[in-house]
């Protein structure tokens, strides 16, 4: 899957040991799909992908939004190949920004 060869699908949100000091946690960024069914079964779906964020005024830490998309067509088939060309489009966009930080990631 192409979220897995760039590092945006884990098992988990923290990994241990990805930085020098045994104590750090690494907290990864994640890609999100919400469904909702609404009352008349239509399904409404969108796609975020979320980064860590520290404020270091207040000192808040979170997840933060900062790619969003909804996920169109009348049928499952016509959304799921949505879905396929979102993210797609996406992770072409992430990598052109990122591709440094995505080809020096460790090998799990």
């Amino acid at each position: 899957m192409r979220l897995q060869q760039v590092y945006l699908a884990t098992d988990v949100d923290f990994a241990w040991g990805l930085s020098d000091d045994p104590n750090e946690a690494t907290i990864f960024p994640r890609m999100e799909v919400f469904v909702l069914t609404q009352p008349s079964g239509r399904r409404d779906i969108s796609l975020s992908f979320q980064k860590w964020l520290i404020d270091p005024i207040s000192g808040t830490e979170n997840y933060a939004t900062i790619w969003r998309a909804e996920a169109t067509g009348s049928t499952r088939e016509r959304k799921l190949a949505d879905i396929e060309f979102r993210l797609g489009f996406f992770l072409d966009e992430y990598l052109e920004v990122n591709a440094e930080a995505c080809n020096a990631k460790p090998r799990r």
